[in-house]
């Protein structure tokens, strides 16, 4: 159990750092507080100033020896309801300041909502918006990115296999989303061997990396006849400061993207090739049907996995064999 403080002890702390307002450092403030506590030690001090802090009774400027403590300002909370996700050095309530709509709203909390308590979705490659005829509109931040941006949408753009979409070191005009097909993101190493970085299916974006970049960093080469829908970044970006509410959800999706990404390298981790092959079905398949639809190739299945495509062949003909699972054209179901 954690020693009482006693309430005069943080008090004077709290009252030494209130006559400074331009902060103190913790050596600054050990000789102002020589006089009245001069037993105190500085990892003492230091668990004081924690608990001030936790308190918000003072705040913090700067880091490692530029560290300054100073006494909170009162804040005026012009949203009580809202938890305080985003604030400054001096605990000024950011998110609180800024008007949303109520869809907005829960968007946010829906960005902030702890990984942990979030009901696992798995590696899906595309949201299914289905018909939306007679059906409640979906909130924002399930949107696609086609979805959310399509007032950027210029055209559409086929690929033949082996034609490159945009290359490295290219202008990045636009964004892109593949319509059909398969284009993996690749670059090659100094003595030319190729690096597939990504391989984008139906569904799948292309280059958001670059929506703040003057280039591309990376080829896009179709590895199947393919469609892409293309999107302009500068309509993106005047789309993105115009609408906090699609700000925010784009920001939503892209979090959802590095989730994804994550839990790919999760799988990744697992050195056993067959136990890698069924977690990764187990997260992408259908929880309803237990069904996972290939959606590219085998080949980029493999990327996917980090192993090669003889590797993944047998071990679906193992699993196959085993009666874990059963194989039709593009689709694979989980048996047990």
């Amino acid at each position: 159990m954690s020693r009482i403080v006693p309430a005069e002890e943080l008090d004077l702390i709290e009252r030494v750092i209130s006559e400074h307002p331009e902060g103190l450092g913790i050596s600054a403030l050990e000789r102002a507080l020589a006089n009245h506590l001069p037993d105190i030690n500085r990892r003492t001090l230091q668990r004081r100033l924690k608990r001030l802090q936790e308190d918000r009774r003072i705040v913090t400027e700067g880091e490692s020896i530029a560290l300054m403590y100073k006494r909170a300002s009162k804040v005026i909370n012009l949203k009580p309801k809202v938890d305080a996700k985003i604030k400054t050095s001096a605990g000024v309530d950011l998110e609180s300041c800024v008007p949303v709509s109520p869809d907005g709203s829960v968007i946010r909390d829906l960005v902030h909502h702890p990984l942990r308590q979030c009901k696992p979705a798995g590696y899906h490659r595309s949201f299914p918006v289905g018909s939306m005829q007679g059906k409640k509109e979906l909130p924002m931040n399930h949107l696609s990115f086609g979805e959310l941006f399509q007032e950027a949408g210029t055209d559409s753009k086929s690929l033949a296999q082996g034609e490159f979409l945009f290359q490295n070191g290219a202008a990045s005009t636009h964004l892109y989303t593949v319509l059909d097909g398969c284009v993996r993101m690749v670059r090659f190493s100094w003595d030319g061997v190729p690096v597939v970085m990504h391989t984008a299916c139906a569904g799948d974006g292309l280059a958001e990396a670059s929506l703040f970049s003057p280039i591309y960093h990376c080829d896009a080469e179709a590895i199947l006849p393919s469609t892409v829908a293309c999107y302009d970044k500068k309509i993106i970006m005047a789309i993105l400061r115009d609408s906090p509410e699609k700000a925010l959800a784009c920001i939503a999706l892209f979090s959802r993207q590095v989730r994804s990404l994550r839990t790919l390298l999760e799988v990744r981790a697992i050195r056993s090739a067959r136990e890698r092959v069924l977690h990764y079905l187990v997260l992408q398949a259908d929880p309803e049907t237990m069904t996972f639809s290939l959606g590219g190739s085998v080949k980029a299945m493999a990327h996917d996995l980090a192993m090669a495509s003889e590797t993944l062949y047998r071990t679906l003909a193992g699993l196959e064999k085993e009666g874990k699972i059963s194989r039709s054209p593009g689709v694979i179901k989980i048996l047990s």
